[in-house]
């Protein structure tokens, strides 16, 4: 066992001490914690990043970790908790100086979502549903959209008729949940995020198929649909439809 697993290993101990003597932490909860935990310094320990070197930016990428495994809300929401509470330990046992997590929050209900809307200032929000079309990014925009020393951010592909995409084209005034609202904050767009595949990867992939299968393109602008349905044609010779909106498509086994 090196350094920093003897490290790991005796404030983890320390903690769940403190919690069974001092707080009297019910044994389910106390054993959580020790799971969580346990999984969140062997993120650390390989990362050989030790103790006092933690900050919010480790952290963010071992809650980044579990969003890739797809821990579920609630135990996200309990990870989170412990390693907030097991930094705060180590701040009071002078063993750190300050909480790397102490600003760390999980929001699983939307009504703590919307409570993010009563700050006014210094926040970064992150907001799933890429094209503004549903979800808790609508919330935000009601609240946000309006006020001018405000920025918004959109990274990824905008399609057509979305709300992304009048935003991404300057539109002065939208419509969100029934109600219209003039766009006065700050708009920036970052190209090149997207995780999509490009034509040659799409292609590789469909030469794959040894049963030759029809080809539906439903995804990009109408432009782009048709140049990648060309390709298709082309380099593959499948049989390529864009369907319109309401075509109905029979699919035989």
């Amino acid at each position: 066992m090196n350094s920093l697993q003897l490290q790991y290993r005796s404030v983890l101990e320390n903690f769940l001490n403190y919690m069974l003597i001092e707080r009297n932490f019910a044994a389910n909860t106390r054993e959580s914690y020790q799971n969580d935990l346990k999984r969140y310094l062997l993120f650390m320990q390989e990362c050989s990043m030790p103790m006092e070197a933690i900050t919010a930016h480790h952290i963010n990428e071992f809650i980044n970790e579990l969003f890739a495994i797809g821990l579920e809300a609630s135990s996200m929401a309990r990870n989170i908790s412990a390693i907030r509470s097991f930094h705060k330990f180590l701040v009071t046992e002078h063993t750190l100086d300050g909480n790397p997590a102490e600003n760390l929050h999980f929001t699983p209900r939307p009504e703590q979502s919307k409570a993010i809307n009563a700050i006014k200032s210094g926040a970064i929000i992150i907001a799933g549903s890429g094209m503004c079309n549903g979800g808790r990014i609508l919330h935000h925009l009601k609240h946000n959209i309006e006020r001018p020393e405000c920025s918004l951010i959109m990274t990824g592909f905008q399609a057509e008729g979305t709300l992304g995409r009048s935003l991404v084209n300057r539109q002065k005034e939208v419509e969100i949940h029934g109600r219209n609202y003039q766009v006065k904050a700050a708009l920036h767009t970052i190209g090149g995020l997207s995780a999509h595949g490009d034509q040659n990867d799409l292609l590789r992939w469909i030469s794959g198929f040894l049963n030759n299968p029809d080809i539906f393109v439903v995804h990009g602008d109408v432009p782009v649909k048709k140049i990648f349905r060309d390709a298709i044609e082309e380099h593959l010779g499948l049989k390529v439809t864009i369907p319109e909106s309401g075509d109905v498509i029979s699919l035989n086994s």
